[in-house]
């Protein structure tokens, strides 16, 4: 791909009344001319501030009004705020031969630091300074008839806000001294006075750790509406203080040399291309260098594009794309540990063209990027600008978490809630975790996380989706969801919570459960052929026989997929609340069956259909259609279970058995001793906060614990898994295993002895004594290090899920 540029459309410098009054012409040496003007540059309403323009071109310094008489060829311009004496900034303009050149010197806070001297025309420094900017325009003009140059080169020497997000890093670290610390180069390629790229360089600081910061800062216009700039000098790109760096208010852009006048300070060079705030640009912030004439991998934001999904060309994006990249063994990311790509994604869309965003995705995935993007002499690898909304959708992902804006959308560069949390990214999907989210006190804990999410959202996760991801409307609440999606929540008012659950682990969401204050207040669940809710102390089960998926959706990636997403959306709403539970069953649901004076917990899929745990209370009774039998039946707990027909049975505690393999062969010291455990749960109540406890003891010692961890025992489902051990020393062993239940109490255990032997490998010894030569011994010391590491372990229990993401 090479960047695009439309038919050339002129745009003319939007005219503004220019805050100053001519008060004084003097001719000096040479035909050259010193102007005194009044001016208003901080915005005050009078003319109280001095600017004092010394024209040495001799071609202009003839009988001209103002703002004809601000020369930008060879001309020196004083800025003296407040008109006492001091001067805040000087602006130096030089045209040797065809190029011309603006050197701006800024006082920086400091009242001598400006002094100088007029001698004739020239402006004479009393201190040795360097200028803070210097641009230059190497086709040797400015402005020309009402268009204004946008081919410039830039050097910015100095703490200035001259690339995104860098200023926290650069402070007391960079000084107005000689070394340029930032390079913008900015083009108009078609020369239609709209800038169509801006490419920035930070020259990093020795004193910084590499990869500290991002070196590449480029903002590539696509569509070529670049808003045009709104001068208030004679030379456009000067102004004062607009508190912005990647985008100003529409219509117009703000001059991007920013000058805070009371300290004299240049605060701001902003961005030429706005990186945000348009409906055609994207840009790439990256901390791997883009060069110039060479091939560029660049990472990170790379890119960040923006559409007019709308088609409407009003520069408001109705499609925000984010694609974080590191490339294999990238320095930036986990100290270049990471043998894998990794992508990291928000793809944000406004739905109603409202200028809120509406959805949003969040991916995590390792697709390689292939494709190489030019932009005039850079030549990069990266994600083409119109591909790159197809390349999401069509590639695999292996963690998709969908948001939606509840409240009405929200404003920014897409939707940050949920965002892919660090601890996600950095430890789960990496495989150095099998733990998704962190153990961590969510009280005090501020970072982004999925066990909670900002009231007006609702977010949905899959961590294992590993495939593309779509959406779907449910045929239940009527609302679109991921497709495939594990857990959900929507946090509806600060107070008001509902949990969704894919509890048989097929396409669909198939449990609502509204919590207050951390209360629950009703549950519907979806168990294919039935709808069951319960609320109020009623339990009610409903026929069903409708398809849970009214459509699926793909994500809108272009016009007509806007269009499309937003059709079938708005076709299938529902007109209830989305707490409403009741009524989401009664527009589904057939005959009805109602218990009075009940309770449901524990309610879980199963492969023929469901089950859960009645609570009956004294005086229940059953009302409606007899979907299952309660007659004769005492209050109490009991067991309900649908495979094609009902069976309602008492609920029996938990019975906990475990079952320990052990090959028939002795373990050999510092190899690992695998162990194959099977634990069961014959009782009908599920047993969900088990705690496993493994000790080794030899000799009659005291045990050790040499191992713990939790376990979900469901009624009927086995489950097994390999506890490895690393014996310390030889020896016949004692492991107990036990499982514990919250209060501590032992549900079962199991004793297994194991006999360890001495290996002639590991008998350091034996290897000292059948070495004869330098070498081998040089060797035994190479592997101390490692056995003594090896012993220090103790037992770990396999995941095949770090494996599955490892593979994906």
């Amino acid at each position: 791909m090479s960047l695009r540029i439309g038919p050339a459309q002129q745009v003319q410098a939007a005219a503004q009344p220019l805050p100053c009054e001519l008060r004084e012409r003097a001719s000096l040496p040479g035909r050259a001319a010193r102007f005194d003007l009044a001016c208003d540059l901080t915005g005050r309403g009078s003319l109280e501030d001095r600017l004092t323009i010394i024209d040495r071109d001799p071609l202009r310094a003839s009988d001209v009004s103002w703002p004809e008489l601000a020369g930008t060829h060879e001309a020196t311009w004083i800025f003296d705020v407040n008109d006492d004496a001091t001067t805040e900034l000087v602006v130096i303009f030089r045209q040797p031969e065809t190029v011309l050149i603006a050197e701006l010197y800024d006082a920086q806070g400091d009242p001598a630091r400006l002094e100088h001297q007029i001698d004739g025309a020239q402006v004479i420094f009393l201190n040795q300074l360097q200028p803070t900017v210097r641009m230059i325009a190497s086709d040797g003009w400015w402005t020309r008839n009402g268009k204004i140059n946008f081919n410039l080169d830039i050097a910015v020497d100095g703490l200035v806000e001259a690339a995104f997000d860098v200023h926290w890093a650069l402070k007391n670290r960079v000084a107005t001294d000689g070394f340029i610390d930032f390079i913008i180069r900015i083009r108009d390629e078609n020369n239609d006075g709209r800038p169509d790229y801006d490419w920035r360089t930070v020259q990093h600081p020795p004193q910084l750790p590499p990869f500290t910061l991002p070196r590449t800062f480029l903002m590539v216009n696509e569509k070529d509406n670049e808003p045009p700039l709104a001068p208030v000098l004679p030379w456009p790109f000067l102004g004062g203080e607009t508190y912005y760096l990647t985008a100003s208010p529409l219509p117009s852009s703000d001059p991007p040399i920013q000058v805070n006048w009371e300290s004299g300070t240049i605060t701001t060079v902003g961005e030429f291309v706005r990186s945000r705030g348009n409906d055609g640009q994207w840009f790439v912030y990256s901390f791997e260098e883009v060069k110039q004439d060479e091939y560029s991998y660049p990472d990170f934001e790379a890119p960040f594009a923006w559409y007019d999904l709308a088609d409407d060309n009003d520069h408001a994006p109705e499609l925000s794309v984010r694609l974080g990249y590191f490339w294999a063994f990238s320095p930036v990311f986990l100290r270049g540990n990471y043998n894998r790509p990794i992508n990291f994604v928000r793809y944000s869309w406004d739905q109603k063209n409202d200028g809120r965003w509406d959805y949003k995705l969040a991916l995590l995935g390792h697709n390689e990027v292939t494709t190489t993007v030019t932009v005039d002499d850079l030549e990069m690898r990266l994600v083409d600008y119109d591909e790159l909304p197809g390349w999401v959708l069509r590639h695999d992902w292996g963690v998709a978490i969908f948001v939606t804006s509840e409240n009405g959308g929200v404003s920014g560069e897409g939707i940050y809630t949920w965002d892919a949390p660090v601890w996600l990214m950095e430890q789960y999907f990496t495989g150095r975790s099998d733990l998704p989210m962190p153990e961590i006190d969510l009280e005090t804990y501020r970072g982004e996380d999925l066990r909670r999410i900002e009231p007006g959202f609702r977010g949905e996760y899959q961590l294992d989706l590993n495939g593309q991801v779509r959406l779907y409307v449910s045929a239940v609440d009527r609302r679109p969801h991921l497709l495939y999606g594990d857990r959900g929540m929507w946090n509806i008012d600060g107070r008001s919570t509902i949990h969704y659950a894919n509890l048989d682990g097929d396409k669909y969401f198939d449990e609502w459960r509204l919590m207050v204050d951390g209360e629950l207040v009703r549950q519907l669940n979806d168990g294919r052929d039935y709808l069951v809710l319960a609320e109020n102390n009623i339990v009610t089960l409903a026929p069903v026989t409708t398809e849970r998926a009214l459509v699926e959706l793909v994500p809108p990636r272009d016009h007509q997929g806007w269009l499309a997403f937003g059709k079938q959306v708005n076709a299938h709403l529902g007109s209830f609340e989305p707490d409403d539970f009741a009524a989401m069953l009664d527009s589904l649901g057939g005959s009805p069956s109602r218990i009075v004076g009940a309770n449901l917990r524990d309610f879980r899929s199963q492969p023929e259909g469901f089950r859960f745990v009645l609570e009956l209370q004294p005086g229940f009774r059953l009302e409606g259609a007899e979907q299952l039998t309660l007659e004769d039946l005492a209050p109490g707990s009991y067991v309900v279970t649908y495979d094609g027909s009902f069976s309602v049975v008492p609920l029996t505690p938990p019975e906990v058995e475990l079952t320990v393999a052990i090959p028939p062969t002795d373990f050999s010291l510092f190899e690992p001793a695998v162990l194959q455990v099977w634990a069961s749960n014959l009782g009908s109540e599920d047993a969900r906060e088990l705690k496993v406890v493994a000790e080794i003891s030899r000799n009659g010692v005291a045990p050790i614990e040499i191992a713990e961890g939790s376990l979900a025992l469901l009624a009927g489902e086995p489950v097994d898994t390999l506890m490895t051990w690393w014996p310390r020393e030889a020896g016949t062993w004692e492991m107990r295993i036990q499982v514990l239940n919250t209060e501590g109490r032992m549900l079962a255990e199991q004793k297994v002895t194991l006999r360890v032997v001495e290996s002639q490998w590991y008998n350091i010894p034996a290897i000292f004594e059948a070495s004869t030569g330098l070498g081998h011994r040089g060797s035994v010391l190479l592997l101390l290090p490692v056995l003594a590491l090896l012993i220090g372990l103790g037992v770990f229990l396999t995941s095949s899920a770090t494996a599955r993401r490892q593979d994906s």
